[in-house]
């Protein structure tokens, strides 16, 4: 049996997509978990009528903790062999469990995973052009993760032998959550079998997490990296130097949503992140993980953070120029 976990949080509007695209799987052996985060539209009434239908289906009506906290509550009443990690204003295609078991078995691996659709509202965007199927041991998915190329850090899409999570839970109150938790999660591991073919679709929205702007939250994604630094320096050193370039990529884009805040010299940890840019300055121009335009973009705040917001300001101008019309992308 799989354990098919779904953290809900007012996306009533969603939500029976979500739902019915799990029930509907052809691998049909499942125990759907909805984890109602006390959402305050109409999601706990939508959870309650599935459970009436299916008997598959599971609803626990908890107080507001988080996506983490949902997510954990549904790790620990898993009674399946295997859990699956679906957000619920997402869905996936029939076949994506089906799939996901499929390859777990024939590679004798720990964790399944498949590619996704970046969904927008006209139109969807495979992640990977080419179908390939990649079986990686723990050093090498780490790897490949952190270089964005056959996979991403989201818990979602992934198919986990229940061990897995055995003693690996979300850090409640965070932001970027699947990036605290994937070292910890590839590193128990032994194979990893990856599959690109998108079987998910992740909807692309204004309001949603991974679309806000600047927040303290934002700094959570580079708590995390360091926390993933911390981890593969004690297991995995030839990796090393691909976490750091990660973690000060992770300085960088916190820094850009710094800059165009108001009152940004104010902000707690300006300083820290400007500082550790300018610091790790020939790591950054000798990387090849940086594009030119972020190379340019240190160089000019090691001379002047002016001169810095004055480059991404023309940059964000001409990408709105060019790809204006991209804005009806989204629902």
């Amino acid at each position: 049996m799989i354990s098919v976990i779904v953290p809900v949080y007012n996306v009533e509007r969603y939500l029976r997509c979500c739902i019915d695209s799990v029930i509907t799987q052809t691998y049909n052996d499942l125990e759907i978990i909805l984890i109602d985060d006390e959402s305050t539209d109409d999601c706990g009434q939508i959870c309650d009528e599935y459970a009436a239908k299916d008997e598959r289906v599971i609803v626990i009506h908890k107080k507001n903790g988080g996506l983490s906290d949902a997510r954990n509550t549904g790790i620990n009443i898993a009674k399946g062999e295997y859990l699956f990690f679906i957000d619920s204003d997402d869905w996936m295609q029939a076949d994506a469990i089906e799939l996901l078991y499929n390859n777990l078995v024939s590679y004798d691996a720990d964790i399944s995973v498949c590619s996704y659709y970046l969904s927008y509202l006209h139109c969807d965007i495979p992640l990977y052009d080419e179908h390939k199927v990649f079986v990686f041991n723990s050093e090498q998915a780490i790897q490949s993760c952190f270089n964005s190329k056959e996979f991403t850090v989201s818990a979602c899409g992934k198919l986990y032998k229940r061990f897995i999570f055995d003693e690996i839970r979300y850090p409640i109150g965070k932001n970027h959550e699947d990036t605290f938790v994937i070292v910890d999660v590839l590193s128990k591991a032994s194979v990893i079998a990856v599959d690109t073919t998108p079987k998910l679709n992740y909807r692309q929205r204004k309001g949603s997490i991974m679309n806000d702007g600047f927040s303290p939250n934002t700094m959570h994604f580079i708590e995390a990296c360091e926390h993933s630094f911390e981890v593969i320096q004690g297991k995995y050193s030839d990796l090393s130097s691909v976490a750091k370039e990660r973690l000060l990529k992770a300085y960088l884009g916190a820094f850009h949503t710094m800059v165009f805040s108001s009152g940004y010299k104010h902000i707690p940890d300006y300083t820290k992140v400007l500082t550790t840019l300018r610091e790790n300055y020939r790591i950054i121009m000798n990387s090849s993980s940086f594009t030119r335009n972020e190379k340019i973009k240190v160089k000019a705040l090691v001379i002047n953070v002016k001169l810095f917001k004055f480059l991404q300001s023309t940059n964000d101008w001409i990408k709105k120029s060019i790809s204006g019309k991209a804005r009806v992308l989204f629902d």
